[in-house]
């Protein structure tokens, strides 16, 4: 899994921007689905609808769908620019 701030250092100093720019992307969008399921598990003390939390949830499932395939074209992209084929 892509350690945020590591991550990001290590991607400016070893790899080419486009995979900077993925690994950043990752990092960022782990920490709003952080967020997101640190609001879920609130006792629903944001007042939403059961509509509402479904919703979030569906996101929440879509975005770590996201982190997963961001996480593997980083690793594949990491092996293209190593020599690994």
């Amino acid at each position: 899994m892509v350690n945020s701030m590591t991550d990001k250092i290590e991607a400016m100093n070893k790899y080419p921007m486009y995979i900077n720019r993925m690994v950043i992307e990752k990092a960022e969008l782990d920490d709003k689905i952080s967020k997101l399921d640190k609001a879920l598990g609130k006792d629903n003390k944001f007042n939403l609808s059961s509509s509402e939390i479904y919703m979030m949830k569906i996101q929440k499932k879509a975005m770590e769908k996201y982190s997963n395939i961001l996480m593997v074209r980083i690793t594949m992209a990491k092996a293209k620019e190593s020599g690994v084929k």
